[in-house]
């Protein structure tokens, strides 16, 4: 059985302050009062009335129509929605996968059915823009934003670290002797692009890279398109770079197909880093040098996370961004080496 500090407070004669302090094992509590708290909430979580009915959490998967949350052809969020669901199941709840089309569904429906139904909320904004938050105001069940930070929001949020991702991938392509850096991105700017794109950016003043060289250029909005216009757009320009970043996993398809298809050598003529890895299932002539995101590792603390702020309502709002790892494979040339020869 799941105890809010306000449970406790009200059946101990305590300040709900004093017992989140000793939840969260936090200075200000005497000994003795936090034994008690820790002690009570134990034992009330062991016990399981009858007819109870287990915490429903509700995942809304927010759907502009991008295609990048619901892609028809790939989609990586299948992993994270199955470790959500993992996640929920082991804590003995309910979870309610509910796929919300922002441009046409009726969100008061929604918002009823959070606050008669649900015990806690995870909403996967990856899609969302900074107004869109405010539709989702009227919900009052604890709430975590997964995969986007609306800084004007009073809500926790788990995301990943976007900007600093890009600068990893150009401060090793820089070390690797490349110069000539180009960005391809998705034709559509969400909150992880935009964040992927500044970091891009500082990174070619950091490394004082010819910004006329290293330029960010779009080629589509999903796989099919990216690879046709990668296709044409490789063919003139092909010694334009002598490295490219792509911006997630659905542009690094696109590119690395239109590049076998048009037989431009990679890693020899044109070194690829992209940012996320590719669905296991996808099978290319090269291994993807990439940067890493914790795509399970952050879905597992965004449930955490959601817990605690079911259990203590005074939780701090606070915004969780993991880090990236690079990964290499043989999708990057180190131009140094032939210097040295």
């Amino acid at each position: 059985m799941r105890v809010r500090a306000k449970d406790i407070a009200q059946a101990l004669g305590f300040s709900e302050a004093t017992v989140s302090l000793a939840l969260n094992n936090r200075a200000g509590v005497k000994e003795e009062t936090r034994k008690q708290i820790l002690e009570y909430k134990e034992n009330a979580s062991n016990i399981v009335p009858e007819n109870l009915l287990a915490d429903n959490i509700a995942v809304i998967v927010v759907n502009k129509q991008l295609d990048i949350v619901c892609d028809s052809d790939i989609s990586l969020w299948s992993d994270v929605l199955g470790t959500l669901e993992g996640c929920i199941k082991e804590r003995g709840s309910n979870l309610s996968l509910i796929y919300h089309d922002a441009n046409g569904s009726d969100i008061s429906q929604l918002i009823e059915r959070c606050n008669t139904q649900m015990s806690g909320i995870i909403l996967f904004a990856t899609e969302m823009a900074e107004e869109d938050i405010k539709l989702f105001k009227g919900i009052l069940k604890p709430l975590i934003v997964y995969d986007n930070d609306f800084c004007s929001s009073d809500y926790q949020s788990i995301t990943i670290d976007n900007f600093n991702a890009s600068r990893k991938a150009v401060d090793y392509l820089v070390q690797t002797g490349h110069k000539s850096i180009g960005y391809i991105s998705h034709e559509k700017n969400i909150y992880n692009f935009a964040q992927r794109r500044l970091g891009f950016n500082e990174a070619i003043k950091e490394h004082s890279l010819n910004p006329e060289q290293c330029i960010i250029h779009s080629l589509g909005s999903n796989t099919q398109e990216i690879y046709q216009n990668a296709a044409a757009f490789f063919s003139e320009n092909a010694n334009r770079f002598d490295a490219i970043l792509t911006e997630n996993y659905q542009v690094s398809i696109g590119i690395l197909q239109a590049l076998q298809m048009i037989n431009l050598d990679v890693p020899q003529t044109l070194s690829i880093i992209g940012i996320d890895e590719l669905p296991s299932y996808i099978i290319m002539d090269n291994k993807l040098t990439f940067i890493k995101i914790e795509n399970k590792r952050r879905a597992e603390k965004g449930i955490e996370c959601l817990y605690r702020l079911m259990e203590n309502e005074n939780e701090p709002i606070y915004n969780l961004a993991f880090g990236t790892e690079l990964v290499q494979g043989d999708t990057v040339r180190n131009r140094n080496k032939q210097i040295a020869e």
